[in-house]
């Protein structure tokens, strides 16, 4: 089967990393139960471009380049790469591959996956939405954290687990789209979806 893999809190420990960041920046401890929508801007209090600026500085950092896994990620996806093919769609920006190709080396070095980026998240003008990307794979099913990339996905056809997050709340399951909680019930969740399917 094909799985569609987002990385940032589903994979990696994003959120957690930046507000380690932004604290040591600002002074200013914020937690991830505050951030009821992904949009930094919003909850930071500020210019969508001063988000951006951050969220770059925040990239090229020693913090960006220590971010743990999310509990259950590194077993679960060796587990899954028995017997699938699995891509991992991201919406950061293509620039920060080489930080992106670290990550990954250091916690799964016994593997090589496809990394594609969609870079929706800087509006770059030449990406592709995770949509499309997940359709041009035929990928099967798609674990994601964004409910709008979620809805998008599922409104082309896609099956989305959509992984438990406060920015994610208002988004109800639907018919491609079911909410999980854990690593443990995502795998719970394949399993049952590739039963159906046989």
């Amino acid at each position: 089967m094909k799985i569609g893999i987002d990385i940032d809190e589903v994979v990696a420990e994003f959120l957690c990393g930046f507000l380690n960041f932004y604290k040591n920046k600002t002074g200013i401890a914020l937690k991830k139960k505050d951030f009821i929508t992904y949009n930094l801007w919003e909850v930071l209090k500020c210019k969508k471009s001063e988000s951006i600026d951050l969220m770059n500085e925040f990239s090229y950092s020693d913090f960006f380049n220590q971010l743990n896994l999310v509990p259950g990620a590194k077993d679960s996806i060796n587990f899954l790469n028995r017997g699938n093919e699995l891509f991992f769609i991201t919406a950061r920006p293509y620039k920060i591959k080489k930080q992106t190709d670290d990550f990954f080396k250091k916690h799964f070095p016994e593997n090589k996956f496809e990394i594609f980026y969609s870079a929706e998240v800087y509006m770059a003008q030449d990406g592709k939405n995770k949509s499309k990307i997940c359709n041009d794979l035929e990928i099967n099913l798609f674990i994601e954290d964004n409910k709008n990339y979620a809805k998008n996905c599922a409104e082309n056809g896609i099956n989305v687990l959509l992984f438990d997050a406060p920015w994610n709340q208002n988004c109800k399951n639907s018919k491609n789209i079911i909410r999980v909680y854990n690593w443990i019930e995502i795998l719970e969740k394949i399993k049952r979806f590739k039963n159906e399917r046989i």
